[in-house]
């Protein structure tokens, strides 16, 4: 019984210190406004864009090569950290107008996402082509 407690103990501090060099050294989100420049991370080799808008927007049309999954999904966390093992190195998040992606910006940092670039201006700021299903 005092094993898995220490052992419990001894996840919980693990965890925290993973934790800890994004809340000590206060890692952030580049903040990327401009759609050419989010255009150029689009051609950079193993970056991940991720969608976080419902699905039925995501449908409608999405940057191309995005990856959805839903800020409003109850286990997002969980799937953008099963995704950031698949997927490591870059990673640009986005949405609609720049509300939602914020919002995200807290849950992919603890999820370990670096670098990590916010297109702030979203979607609706995107002059180019959309890809859809």
């Amino acid at each position: 019984m005092k094993r898995r407690i220490a052992y419990a103990g001894l996840r919980m501090l693990l965890c925290a210190l993973c934790l800890l060099p994004a809340v000590a050294f206060g890692a952030k989100a580049v903040d990327i406004a401009d759609p050419e420049q989010a255009l150029e991370l689009l051609s950079r080799p193993g970056i991940t864009v991720l969608d976080v808008r419902t699905r039925r927007e995501y449908a409608a049309g999405h940057l191309p090569g995005a990856v959805n999954i839903p800020l409003a999904s109850d286990d997002f966390a969980e799937q953008v950290g099963k995704l950031w093992i698949e997927r490591p190195g870059p990673w640009m998040v986005y949405c609609r107008t720049g509300s939602r992606s914020t919002k995200a910006l807290p849950i992919l940092l603890r999820a370990g996402v670096r670098p990590l670039y916010h297109f702030s201006g979203g979607i609706v700021s995107w002059p180019y082509e959309l890809e859809t299903p």
